[in-house]
């Protein structure tokens, strides 16, 4: 016997298909947002990679991502990949760091940071949140699965209206007379110390592409769950590049609002 989607119970059903372009979309689109040449360049990676996800996603459209495609790769000896996946999520708590982050963000967002950052005992307002928010992604997703659908693609729709709401300041502050407040970056016209770098750390360039890279991080996230969607072939074949493209223009327009009203300002003090 197994518990289906909507928390029946059936003789090995299979999961019912009912994620859409627009959810699988911000599967992979809530995943990456969460920094140009840089930014294109990060783009092209993240595209290649998800051509690659794309390809064993349609050999193999199951849930599990890559855990599957290692397990077809090294069938033997068996269990070995379903083993040190578990391992790993389970050891190294990749989860429990992102819950952390998320609590002291949602803290810091309704009380001081003082009063909780220092705390360490075992019921501190961060480990607290933290455990609500994992115990309540666990019940929501494993109890009503489509409830949690919902909620990750209103939770996108959220994100793409801050994303438009902060390009759209900072057009306005260039194509009007806003002064504003954001402290203009340190020096980023100057290309002589780009190459620059230590023994025991990178270029500039190699960091700021890491940082790029990383950003662009979650491309892969929609192959979690083929087995849920609508024709999960021609699905990953649309959700996933036109996810990518929606990141890249949103990631480009919010760099350009960033610096168009320092360059403003820069060319009115030499104008003056």
């Amino acid at each position: 016997m197994s518990l289906t989607m909507d928390g029946k119970r059936g003789n090995n059903s299979p999961p019912v298909r009912q994620i859409g372009v627009v959810s699988a979309v911000f599967i992979i689109f809530n995943r990456i947002i969460g920094t140009g040449l840089m930014w294109l360049v990060g783009a092209a990676i993240a595209a290649a990679g998800m051509q690659v996800y794309i390809i064993w996603g349609t050999a193999l459209p199951h849930n599990g991502g890559e855990k599957n495609y290692l397990e077809h790769l090294f069938p033997r000896p068996r269990r070995l990949i379903t083993s040190i996946y578990a391992a790993n999520a389970v050891l190294l708590a990749y989860a429990a760091g992102n819950s952390l982050v998320f609590a002291e963000y949602a803290l810091a967002s309704i009380m001081s940071s003082t009063s909780f950052e220092n705390s360490t005992s075992l019921l501190s307002p961060v480990r607290a949140v933290a455990f609500f928010c994992l115990t309540g992604t666990l019940l929501l997703y494993g109890l009503h699965a489509c409830a949690g659908l919902r909620l990750q693609n209103a939770l996108g729709f959220l994100k793409i209206g801050i994303l438009i709401i902060v390009v759209a300041a900072g057009f306005i502050a260039l194509c009007g007379n806003l002064e504003t407040r954001v402290p203009r970056p340190g020096n980023p016209d100057n290309w002589e110390k780009v190459w620059e770098g230590t023994r025991t750390s990178g270029s500039v360039l190699c960091s700021c592409l890491y940082n790029v890279i990383w950003s662009y991080v979650g491309f892969s996230n929609a192959n979690y769950a083929l087995s849920e969607m609508h024709n999960p072939a021609r699905m990953l074949c649309v959700a996933g590049p036109l996810a990518i493209v929606t990141v890249t223009i949103f990631y480009l327009l919010c760099n350009i609002a960033y610096f168009a009203p320092h360059r403003k300002r820069r060319l009115r003090a030499r104008a003056g």
